[in-house]
């Protein structure tokens, strides 16, 4: 008997929406209260890293600090998800800055070195599209009010890898020794990245629909 209540509890309808639901309660509840704390003040160094370094690729260019900056930028990627985790500092504007921060990088950086003729703009034009899905799958299931994106292991691995691989393009385009080495790892990480790219957003859509039909405001809903 157990085994058959086991059995009809695992064909309710809408088990998946409730145990994504589930997941995003408890996510929340591991949320502490704070605002200045190490891994917060890694991301906005994030941000002014990415800023300097696009701002380097747009005047001149001056393509080898962009390089130090952007590479740092993705250093401080994996530090400040690591030390919230690590030192149990995971806070709601980290929560809210590090994928904002992500955005804007995943956005500027691309355009930035197409625009410096480092990468061509094909390449900026699936890593844009990406986002445009997402949004517009926001728009489609209508869950804005009560869907919030949290940061995902793939999406990390993506962002970490376009912040590695996109620097070493541009370390390609110099006259250095290892111009053609770079180049090659480089297209090799980025093509990478722009997978795991694509791939996480497969992954937030999903989860959109999920918290939709959970909160009855899914597609076709008045």
């Amino acid at each position: 008997n157990r085994g058959c209540q086991h059995c009809r509890r695992a064909r309710r309808p809408g088990g998946d929406s409730r145990r994504a639901t589930t997941a995003a309660a408890r996510t929340r509840s591991a949320v502490t209260p704070g605002v200045v704390t190490l891994p917060n003040a890694l991301t906005v160094l994030r941000g002014v890293l990415i800023g300097v370094g696009c701002a380097f690729l747009l005047t001149g260019p001056q393509t080898a600090p962009a390089i130090w900056c952007l590479a740092l930028a993705g250093v401080t990627d994996f530090l400040d998800g690591y030390l919230a985790r690590r030192l149990q500092q995971s806070t709601a504007l980290g929560a809210l800055l590090d994928p904002a921060v992500d955005r804007i990088g995943g956005v500027a950086v691309p355009i930035s070195l197409a625009i410096a003729g480092i990468v061509p703009w094909w390449l900026v034009a699936i890593l844009l599209a990406r986002d445009v899905v997402v949004f517009a799958g926001l728009l489609v299931t209508r869950a804005q009010s009560t869907w919030r994106q949290h940061t995902t292991f793939i999406g990390k691995a993506a962002t970490f890898a376009l912040f590695v691989g996109l620097p070493m393009l541009a370390l390609g385009s110099l006259e250095v020794s290892v111009a053609a080495v770079a180049q090659v790892l480089g297209w090799g990480i980025t093509g990478c990245g722009a997978i795991l790219y694509w791939w996480s957003a497969l992954d937030y859509l999903r989860r959109m629909r999920q918290v939709a039909v959970a909160d009855g405001v899914g597609i076709g809903s008045p």
